[in-house]
């Protein structure tokens, strides 16, 4: 009787394979999932009596969700690092790897997916590779006889970032699983400067480095948001990184403050928090009230001088030809006079010139 029920499980199995290697199977591997190819194995060893073992298998994500109906969950990767995308199948020992697919696609919205890796009959097959994973791609071989098709992606850019399929064919049926792939890059540690005006204290705050863009709020010491009394300007790079700078301005009316920067990310890091503690000192903004009477007056003072010193000159232009006009009338007149007096033939005898102020003759003296 232990005979018959081993030629039984033997013959079981004997059909098991055929039906496996058979054009037929793939028909039905297409509508199955791999668990309830496990539950039609263990059906062979309850009609064997408990002596036929099933197929060795290691879990697989599509276990759990069948092909189809699996979500995208998200991984995040390191800019310029490197990340592994995993890929789970049903394996067997001694399977035949010449049987074996693996096919990685990124996903683009409304065109062909790209081809990121490919692996068929024994080996890796790179001709049809998009360009943008040449040399920066991986596969571990020694690990497809296990069921463990996780491809490693290197030197990580924006441009990776998108949904990921790995399709699996094998002698057991087909699998696929998706991933997201989403980049973050962490942000510098914030660098604070601050500048004075009569508008009062600007506070400003800059980090870079980044990606993606991240959410700056600032906060009073009450906890309120103040961002709005402020701005805030994220540029990007030739990498793709971001650069934010944001202020705020204090007004001078305010002698002390206690702000709170925060930075967001988006994708990788923790929130980043910088409590600011803001002291001035009267006058500090602008100089005080009885220096800007001081100040004003002298410059009434300096003002009104320069006015006078207008004047002054106006004055002197006006009167200046009038004056210079009668003395060169008075230096005519001496010219004249001396022409009009007469030499003497004798040099010794003494010659006088009449004046207005000689007497006439014969008058005394």
């Amino acid at each position: 009787m232990p005979e018959n029920r081993q030629l039984l499980a033997q013959s079981l199995q004997e059909a098991s394979s055929v039906f496996l290697q058979s054009p037929g199977y793939w028909g039905y591997a297409q509508t199955t999932s791999p668990a309830q190819r496990l539950r039609s194995a263990s059906s062979l060893e309850a009609a064997a009596g408990g002596i036929a073992t099933a197929p060795s298998a290691q879990p697989a994500a599509s276990e759990q969700a069948p092909c189809g109906v699996q979500s995208a969950p998200d991984v995040v990767a390191h800019f310029r690092g490197d990340v592994t995308l995993r890929c789970l199948f049903l394996s067997q020992p001694g399977m035949n790897l010449q049987r074996l697919t693996v096919t990685w696609q990124k996903e683009q919205v409304g065109a062909e997916a790209l081809v990121v890796h490919s692996y068929y009959y024994g080996r890796e097959q790179l001709e049809k590779q998009d360009k943008a994973y040449r040399n920066r791609t991986r596969l571990e071989p020694e690990e497809l006889a296990r069921g463990n098709a996780s491809l490693t992606l290197r030197d990580i850019h924006m441009q990776d970032e998108g949904v990921y399929q790995c399709h699996i064919t094998t002698e057991l049926g087909t699998t696929s699983e998706l991933w997201k792939l989403r980049v973050g890059a962490l942000f510098s540690e914030p660098q604070l400067t601050f500048s004075l005006s009569s508008a009062g204290v600007m506070l400003t705050v800059h980090t870079w480095g980044g990606y993606p863009a991240a959410t700056v709020r600032w906060l009073d010491e009450a906890g309120r948001d103040v961002t709005a009394e402020g701005a805030t300007e994220q540029q990007v790079d030739e990498q793709g990184l971001y650069h934010i700078t944001s202020w705020v301005t204090v007004p001078p009316v305010t002698h002390s403050a206690r702000l709170t920067f925060v930075l967001t990310p988006r994708v990788l890091g923790a929130p980043i928090t910088r409590p600011l503690s803001l002291q001035l000192s009267p006058g500090l903004l602008g100089p005080p009230a009885s220096c800007l009477g001081v100040r004003l007056a002298v410059i009434c003072a300096a003002c009104l001088f320069i006015v006078l010193l207008a004047v002054a000159f106006l004055y002197h232009l006006r009167q200046g030809p009038a004056g210079s006009h009668s003395w060169r009338k008075a230096e005519k007149e001496e010219e004249q006079k001396e022409i009009s007096c007469p030499i003497s033939a004798s040099p010794s005898s003494e010659q006088t010139c009449p004046t207005g102020h000689e007497q006439p003759a014969g008058a005394e003296p």
